[in-house]
């Protein structure tokens, strides 16, 4: 399968988001600088080499994010999908999304960890409600969040101001989905799991690891065995289920 990997909030990747009208405002070759690569590769290094991973950046920049502090250069260069504070910048952020996905596609899957998790979330909600074709309106087969939350009400961002977010309730997203998140979530306490409710109940694969708001790396053997399966069987829902 061929994947399309956003990046959390204050972390980056090879391409910009926004190559698609836009020119990419940063050419980042260091590897310490693939965040979202770096903290996937032990899961993607087991998945073994039959699929592959496309990795955008955002383009609006922030501050390095806090658990990165310890082994990254905080005089690089962050980035971000879109403004926390700003609706418009979200409803930014999906239209660039839609824009990438059909210029650069087609993917058979959409992998991200927290902010990513929670645009891609948001974009396959709003697709499903948009087109009113439940999964055959998504260009994805499957979908992968790590630490996420979220989706957002496509309602809330089609107002373009700040009135405030709104959040999805009930079973909206019909692919295959794996959801991976810590029991020490500090960030968004309990938010992995509400993702996971907005999924549809028999295509949803759940694992919880004891760490906090990251991805378990090599060294966490368990959890990385049990990430792995889960999404190995998302991966075979994905590849299997009609449309």
């Amino acid at each position: 399968m061929r994947f399309l990997c956003l990046h959390g909030m204050g972390a980056n990747n090879k391409a910009c988001l926004t190559k698609f009208p836009y020119q990419c405002r940063t050419a980042l070759a260091d590897s310490r600088s693939q965040i979202f690569e770096m903290q996937t590769a032990a899961i993607r290094y087991e998945l073994g080499d039959h699929h592959t991973y496309e990795f955008v950046e955002g383009t609006v920049p922030c501050p390095l994010f806090p658990a990165f502090r310890a082994f990254l250069t905080p005089g690089e260069q962050y980035f971000t999908y879109f403004s926390i504070d700003s609706v418009a910048s979200f409803q930014k952020a999906i239209n660039d999304l839609d824009a990438y996905a059909a210029a650069e596609g087609p993917f058979d899957g959409i992998m991200g960890f927290s902010q990513g998790a929670l645009l891609a979330a948001s974009f396959i909600a709003g697709k499903v409600q948009r087109t009113g074709q439940g999964r055959a309106g998504v260009p994805f087969k499957c979908a992968v969040f790590f630490s996420g939350t979220g989706p957002v009400q496509y309602e809330a961002l089609g107002r373009g101001d700040d009135s405030g977010i709104e959040y999805v309730e009930g079973e909206v997203i019909p692919i295959p989905t794996a959801h991976v998140w810590g029991a020490g979530d500090e960030i968004w306490p309990g938010r992995g799991r509400e993702l996971s409710l907005s999924c549809k109940a028999d295509a949803r694969t759940v694992f919880v690891h004891d760490g906090g708001h990251d991805i378990p790396g090599a060294r966490a053997k368990r959890e990385v065995t049990g990430i792995v399966h889960a999404l190995r069987r998302t991966v075979y829902k994905g590849a299997n289920a009609p449309f």
